[in-house]
């Protein structure tokens, strides 16, 4: 389950701020933060997620074997590390400015919701929410001072229906209640139940997903031995964090893991 957090590649420092204070929040309580990699709100929301110990995702506009922007490779090495860095273009594609609008409809549509922090009139914060809302899923915005030429695309969709974000709370508020019911779930009760199954032989084992190939089923033994972090698994298995955060995402998604609180992977 992820959230986009997108906005300005020159934010002010309210945006810097509130993207630190949202993309942790969203993060401590496992759930994904999702963005485009690049300058400004994407790659505070990226770093603001894994300092909180959760899991980003990072959608590209390029290749993967391109260096772009200049400057952000310890950035993208960490993303690969508590995440996945993705991209549907070739290996060595440029960043052509035609690559950004394919790469804002995967940002909204990985997403269950977009968040604006903050947007001109005119931007590509504002195409990602609208193809946030051409795929069904809830856009919000974080308001802003209303003489900022950076508010005033977040002001422009809160007028047109978006949900108004003070708090990683009221993102949540709008996520669907199986989101909601998951988050309210404490780990420390998820953790003694897992360990209350452990000591009972009488309790039925998970099973296992098909056709796991060598390195799936080393991950997904080290679980069987109970919840953990991809950090953690990293340290099990001696697979390179690449490879893990890439296997746990795909597990998630067959719906043979989920991810609970503090970043911590279990088997469904």
């Amino acid at each position: 389950m992820g959230v986009a957090i997108v906005g300005m590649r020159n934010p002010s420092a309210y945006g810097r701020r509130m993207t630190q204070k949202l993309a942790a929040a969203l993060a401590e309580q496992g759930i994904t933060v999702i963005s485009g990699l690049v300058r400004g709100i994407d790659a505070e929301a990226h770093q603001a997620a894994m300092d909180a110990g959760g899991r980003t995702i990072g959608v590209l506009g390029c290749g993967l074997n391109v260096n772009y922007p200049a400057g952000h490779e310890e950035l993208r090495r960490r993303i690969s590390g508590q995440g996945a860095v993705v991209t549907e273009l070739n290996c060595n594609y440029p960043p052509r400015a035609e690559n950004f609008p394919r790469r804002n409809r995967l940002i909204s549509g990985l997403a269950l919701a977009t968040v604006v922090v903050e947007a001109a009139h005119r931007s590509g914060a504002l195409l990602t929410a609208r193809l946030a809302l051409e795929q069904g899923r809830e856009l919000m915005a974080v308001p802003g001072p209303v003489e900022s030429h950076r508010s005033a695309g977040c002001h422009r969709i809160l007028k047109e229906g978006a949900h108004l974000v003070e708090s990683a709370e009221d993102i949540i508020a709008v996520l669907p209640a199986y989101v909601q019911e998951a988050l309210t779930i404490p780990s420390r009760k998820m953790k003694s139940a897992q360990k209350t199954m452990g000591n009972n032989p009488a309790a039925p084992r998970t099973k296992r997903p098909c056709a796991l190939n060598a390195e799936e089923s080393i991950i997904f033994n080290c679980l069987e031995e109970g919840p953990n972090t991809t950090e953690g698994v990293t340290k099990l298995t001696s697979l390179r964090p690449e490879t893990v955060s890439s296997i746990l995402l795909t597990l998630e998604l067959q719906g043979a893991l989920r991810q609970i609180e503090g970043g911590i992977y279990e088997i469904i």
